[in-house]
């Protein structure tokens, strides 16, 4: 009959998440979306709640049941891929990684894009779905959003961002301390100057390696200014690393041997100007990067950095707490490796013995 193909329909859309945002539409909004009468409607609807599937509330509204069969072991686990909506190489990469998730029980992920912290899709999606997963934007989480977070009633797992503080388990492929091994990389290499350069929007994350840097600098007795020009929100950090150390370079301002890149980007900008400028990056100038994110090895020159790791066990381990269905996690609010592998690229090399290495200020203005 018409209303069980009408049923089934709102029953696979049920499974698999298409209402956890939106809601269950009223029945003259599905007879009209479905091509049916409005009676043929209703009839696969009342289906669906005598099933138990769907509830009718006092107001007439419809919701989902989520204690029926198809809440239960039927029912996919909804998980909610809750990330900006500026399409950035880290989104990509995390997408990817839970695309790949090695699980033994079926689930769905639904991305959510939100344009900023106090975007209403936001409270809605981390109180609708079984679990999140969150990528953050670079800019400061408001108290109440914050707060938000903290009491979601879904689970909420971070990517990166550290939002351990909020109770919320972290995946930080990317310890700050790890820069530490970069810094001696490029110590033993002869570099007792070793700028840092950051064009990304300033986060936590870049703040913390901003912080390992000059913390290394002035154990070991270093030189190094830190060249601080973010970019806002939403803008390509690359272009303007690239035009921040071609005026270095052509002002005669870069007096270092080595420079530390806070991200990848800031990296491939700097290799850049570094060319136009006829030097070679690895025997003039030597530049790492902290994260790669898996161009390191195939840039020319290949690029020195810290590894990628695979991501796949800590998110699985996430997402099997979700289909737990439990609240509290068990563990380590902070997920990280006990070690960063480093890639050893032709971007880095031995000090150039004439290079001035006389102290300049820490800290340039942005630009």
């Amino acid at each position: 009959m018409k209303y069980d193909e009408v049923a089934r329909v709102i029953e696979r859309r049920i499974k698999l998440g298409d209402y956890i945002l939106g809601g269950v539409p009223g029945e003259r909004e599905l007879a009209a979306e479905q091509g049916v009468s409005p009676m043929t409607a209703r009839k696969a609807v009342q289906k669906l709640v005598d099933e138990k599937v769907l509830i009718r509330k006092p107001n007439g509204r419809l919701q989902t049941n989520h204690l029926s069969d198809i809440g239960k072991s039927s029912r996919e686990l909804q998980i909610g891929f809750l990330a900006p909506a500026f399409e950035s190489t880290e989104t990509a990469f995390w997408k990817c990684a839970v695309s790949n998730l090695k699980v033994d029980f079926p689930y769905n992920i639904r991305p959510v894009r939100f344009v900023h912290w106090e975007d209403p899709i936001v409270a809605d999606a981390v109180n609708s779905f079984d679990g999140i997963i969150l990528v953050s934007p670079a800019e400061p989480i408001p108290g109440y959003v914050a707060e938000v977070l903290r009491t979601a009633s879904s689970f909420i797992v971070s990517m990166e961002m550290n939002l351990s503080h909020l109770g919320i388990p972290s995946v930080c492929l990317f310890p700050a301390t790890a820069i530490h091994r970069l810094m001696r990389h490029l110590y033993d290499l002869g570099h007792r100057r070793i700028d840092c350069l950051s064009t990304q929007p300033t986060d936590p994350i870049c703040i913390d390696r901003m912080a390992q840097w000059r913390m290394w600098c002035d154990l070991h007795n270093v030189e190094g200014t830190l060249h601080l020009h973010p970019v806002k929100s939403f803008e390509p950090a690359l272009p303007k690393a690239y035009s921040v150390m071609n005026e270095l370079l052509d002002s005669g301002e870069f007096k270092a041997t080595a420079v530390l890149c806070i991200t990848e980007p800031a990296a491939v900008g700097c290799l850049r100007a570094i060319h136009e400028n006829n030097l070679v990056a690895g025997r003039d100038i030597s530049v790492c990067v902290v994260n790669d994110e898996g161009q390191a090895r195939y840039l020319t020159p290949t690029v020195t950095a810290l590894e990628l790791i695979d991501p796949v066990p800590y998110i699985s381990m996430c997402v099997r707490h979700m289909a737990s269905g439990k609240k509290e996690w068990e563990g380590p609010l902070v997920l990280q490796p006990d070690e960063v592998p480093m890639f050893v690229g032709e971007s880095t090399g031995p000090a150039p013995v004439a290079k001035n290495v006389r102290r300049a200020d820490r800290v340039l203005s942005p630009v």
